[in-house]
């Protein structure tokens, strides 16, 4: 896979940090050069001696900021995509066989051998201290 990034030549293109929760919100910076990453256009941007990578749209040139941080249709969103993420995930399974292996707590009495105190003892295998 070949990345490509196109430079900016021009030094004066800049751009100001939209995004809320940034720590440069606020603060103009100028941009060296954007590439896309993951289908997300990245701009990589120079702030005083720091040099910043941001996605394009959290800054002034992406969609005007929401009024409120929730909206239906960003909910809405975040549902298709977990509701994709949790079908993958059963997919995966399904081709692996039995998938992950579940995982219980001690003392659940689902998994529990009786051989350390705390269980049921459901084995056979009662040591000193147990109850039958």
């Amino acid at each position: 896979m070949r990345h490509t990034a196109a430079r900016i030549n021009d030094h004066s293109d800049c751009v100001t940090i939209t995004h809320p929760f940034h720590p440069l919100v606020g603060q103009r910076v100028t941009v060296l050069f954007t590439a896309r990453r993951g289908g997300v256009r990245m701009l990589t941007c120079r702030s005083g001696l720091r040099q910043v990578t941001v996605a394009e749209s959290w800054t002034d040139r992406g969609p005007e900021p929401q009024q409120q941080r929730l909206s239906v249709e960003g909910l809405q969103e975040l549902l298709d995509l977990v509701t994709a993420l949790r079908r993958r995930r059963e997919a995966q399974q399904e081709t692996d066989g039995e998938g992950e292996p579940e995982i219980r707590s001690k003392g659940d009495g689902r998994g529990s051998t009786g051989r350390d105190g705390d269980g049921s003892g459901e084995h056979g295998h009662d040591g000193p201290g147990m109850r039958s």
